[in-house]
């Protein structure tokens, strides 16, 4: 199954820093003048362009710089969960998303990521309560997205009903996003609605190129509609470009 898609959205510094200073320059990273807020978000910003870099010490030092100056900033939590996530520390990646949302509570972008996290922890009930969380918060604009999480994660948890729901009610926002599509396609093919799974994977296609998953997706497609033409066409690609995932495809059929 596909991951979640959209885990987190990182805005991150343009310029090219080390530890302390600018580099080219003896500017400090944090000017003296700075309030303790400012000098924690740019502290975040520089350590998720080191994580982002590959250099998870360098971005925990500058996290960890970060939760000093500010140790009550929901978006330091947030960065420090997603930095948890990425060296595979789940536990402390939990506990660092309750303490963004104790110190924000109304903040849907980390109610959206956390319900990602859940998500992947196989928690699914829990991951729907923090989608729908972050839909229902004013200042939260990205609807259309956590919607979009919301029906992926309902597929990977086999609720192709509720899949379909919340697929239908992100592309109500947004039609082009390319997840909700994809989710309505393999939705609509698990409850026996190939014709439909046809449509949005059609739909999907104009806004992303065929990949793994979607030459998967039209394959069994294909299949279910028991058109040898597009069956053929899609197992040529597979053949070509993905043949451990063709051979798979074809014992699924065998079976």
């Amino acid at each position: 199954m596909r991951p979640i898609f959209a885990l987190l959205l990182i805005v991150l510094l343009p310029a090219c820093v080390t530890e302390t200073r600018i580099a080219g320059s003896n500017k400090p990273v944090v000017p003296h003048h700075a309030s303790a807020a400012e000098a924690a978000k740019t502290r975040v910003a520089l350590g998720l362009r080191y994580l982002q870099n590959g250099d998870p010490s360098q971005a925990k030092y500058n996290l960890e710089k970060a939760r000093q100056h500010a140790p009550h900033l929901g978006e330091v939590h947030y960065a420090l969960a997603y930095y948890y996530q990425q060296v595979g520390e789940p536990a402390l990646a939990e506990q660092a998303y309750l303490d963004a949302l104790e110190y924000a509570p109304n903040d849907g972008a980390t109610m959206n990521n956390y319900g990602a996290f859940l998500c992947h922890q196989g928690r699914y009930q829990e991951a729907e309560q923090q989608f729908l969380a972050a839909v229902q918060q004013q200042s939260y604009i990205r609807v259309a997205e956590a919607y979009e999480n919301a029906g992926i994660c309902a597929l990977i948890a086999k609720s192709f009903n509720k899949a379909l729901n919340y697929s239908k009610k992100s592309l109500s926002y947004n039609a082009t996003r390319t997840g909700a599509l994809i989710t309505l396609s393999e939705a609509s093919l698990e409850l026996g609605d190939a014709r439909s799974a046809s449509f949005y994977l059609k739909r999907y296609l104009r806004h992303h190129p065929l990949d793994l998953d979607s030459a998967s997706l039209g394959y069994k497609i294909a299949y279910a509609q028991g058109s040898k033409v597009e069956q053929a066409r899609y197992a040529e690609l597979l053949k070509s470009q993905y043949p451990l995932a063709y051979q798979n495809l074809v014992v699924e059929d065998e079976q």
